[in-house]
């Protein structure tokens, strides 16, 4: 039996102060550049207007899917705890 590979997407909306929203987009989109294509594709846009940043992730199977997740949430925590220092 042949397994066929799925592919697995995540899509997060965070909506919230212009100025948390900029911040994050600045501080991660260097993330995503670099990111490894092979496993993932990670895309990020924000719409300062409206206070809004998409995040879509898409994987190759599951387990690398939970894996991203994990990781760009951690990455959004981060940033939105050093906001809240300044």
């Amino acid at each position: 039996m042949v397994e066929t590979q799925r592919r697995c997407d995540f899509s997060l909306s965070i909506k919230g102060d212009t100025r948390l929203i900029e911040l994050l987009y600045k501080s991660l989109a260097a993330e995503t550049d670099d990111y490894p294509a092979d496993r993932s594709r990670v895309e990020m846009n924000a719409n300062l207007d409206e206070g809004c940043l998409q995040l879509d992730i898409t994987s190759g199977n599951i387990v690398s899917l939970r894996a991203n997740i994990n990781t760009w949430l951690r990455l959004i925590k981060v940033v939105d705890d050093i906001s809240k220092i300044f």
